[in-house]
């Protein structure tokens, strides 16, 4: 229906890594804009594993004419908090290198703790052992921020309420550490194509940036979830829409597959 001059193309539309609506895409020119058309290929591109490394590209007749960089996106991050008198668990998933900078910030009324939390792979979770720090007890507010190579950090635990009781007085409340990571691995991603380092590092005609973190609950997911939103900025604006014969393209370099928008 018409030809838009784009400015950016919204990603807010897999907020919890499944496609929301198949016959949209989200758009800005200079006002929101909602664009139909036809979305094909791969649909499940950013739900198949929470991590990938992604890139997105602008065709006209099937040939790239503007392309961005290479990011490793965290998207629909399905996580739980569960704990035991002696640690606490948040979900791992495998697509999360054990090599990515990962910090458990712990906020106290007057103040702030950081500590590494260990990755139990075999049980899916990262584990903070109360026994294995300093940290005064207490029940904190928490956030786990993970950041890939060249790449937004992710901070789990932006929308959760739950507090983390360090040593906590009365024990009786909690599980077993055994319950408390069965049920917080339960809903990781049993397995995952390793995530590299991304090739591509600076793009021609688009850019892709933050936009904010998105989360909370789904009806299809177990837990919650985050995301970092992203946009991906065309500079120049580029023309798009039903009488331009162009395309907009998502690619999951890690899992090898695509996801393309045709306009209406």
């Amino acid at each position: 229906m018409g030809t838009y001059d784009i400015r950016k193309f919204y990603m807010d539309y897999f907020d919890d890594g499944e496609l929301e609506d198949d016959s949209l895409l989200n758009a800005q020119t200079d006002k929101r804009v909602e664009i139909p058309g036809t979305w094909r290929g791969n649909v499940n591109i950013m739900s198949e594993q929470a991590c990938a490394r992604y890139s997105f590209d602008l065709l006209e007749n099937g040939s790239q004419i503007a392309s961005s960089d290479e990011e490793i996106l965290i998207y629909g991050y399905q996580y739980e908090l569960q704990q035991s008198a002696e640690a606490a668990y948040i979900t791992y998933h495998p697509s999360v290198q054990p090599e990515w900078d990962r910090t458990l910030r712990l906020s106290y009324p007057n103040s702030e703790e950081t500590v590494t939390p260990t990755i139990r792979p075999d049980d899916g979770v990262f584990e903070f052992n109360f026994s294995d720090s300093d940290i005064e007890p207490g029940r904190y507010e928490w956030i786990l921020e993970i950041t890939p190579p060249n790449s937004y950090t992710i901070e789990i635990g932006t929308f959760n309420e739950t507090l983390i009781s360090v040593d906590p007085n009365d024990e009786s409340g909690f599980p077993s550490s055994e319950e408390a990571i069965q049920t917080a691995g339960v809903i990781a991603n049993t397995s995952a194509t390793q995530v590299t380092d991304p090739q591509q590092l600076s793009g021609n005609g688009l850019s892709i940036e933050s936009s904010g973190h998105g989360g909370g609950t789904s009806g299809s997911t177990a837990g919650r979830f985050l995301t970092r939103d992203v946009s991906v900025q065309a500079t120049p604006a580029q023309a798009f829409g039903s009488e331009t014969n162009r395309q907009f393209r998502i690619n999951n370099h890690t899992r090898g597959s695509s996801l393309t928008f045709d306009p209406a």
